[in-house]
């Protein structure tokens, strides 16, 4: 490897020379011969010079990120969605019961572990793509789930298994909280 290094350094050199390219810095300063693996290379060949560096001017030191400002938008907290969504509470009680839940003849035992619980923007739903009520206005409020349910079957036994769903959560027209499912992430 190094080998490689110093043939391209050879090459690049008589290319420079071949090119009337001065190794002469300002005022009788020259390479000072330092190990070209080293970091600071350009700054010490340089010392005292009195020409600009043209490698540091196209390619300035990096300058520190400014602190992060606080985003003015307040996030909801994990669970607590915008103003008018159904409670977290009901949410996780419908999905639990009516996607989720064991099945009516019992036999097993779900436990629900969330692993991520986000609302998103509330908008106008589609009665189409959305599966609202058509000819009204409905306010839909998406929410994606990330959960982990174990099954606990009557033999001891038990089963893992990890969901991560969008649904879309209404009320439906008689006021009551209702959803659809959208996709699996």
């Amino acid at each position: 490897m190094r080998a490689v290094c110093l043939l391209l350094l050879g090459a690049a050199v008589g290319l420079v020379l071949s090119a009337g390219v001065n190794a002469q810095g300002a005022e009788g300063k020259n390479w000072k011969g330092k190990d070209l693996e080293k970091s600071d290379l350009r700054r010490e060949n340089l010392e005292g010079a009195t020409e600009a560096d043209p490698v540091a001017i196209a390619d300035p030191p990096a300058k520190a990120d400014p602190a992060p400002q606080p985003n003015p938008k307040k996030e909801p907290a994990e669970g607590e969605g915008p103003k008018g969504a159904p409670p977290a509470k009901e949410v996780k009680g419908q999905l639990e019961k009516k996607m989720w839940g064991p099945p009516a003849q019992g036999g097993t035992r779900h436990t629900y572990d969330y692993k991520a619980f986000k609302f998103g923007e509330p908008r106008t739903g589609n009665f189409k793509t959305d599966g609202v009520p058509a000819n009204r206005e409905t306010v839909i409020y998406p929410v994606r789930v990330a959960v982990e349910i174990t099954r606990t079957f009557t033999d001891g036994t038990s089963k893992k298994d990890e969901k991560k769903q969008t649904y879309v959560f209404f009320k439906d027209e008689f006021g009551d909280w209702t959803f659809r499912f959208k996709s699996n992430d």
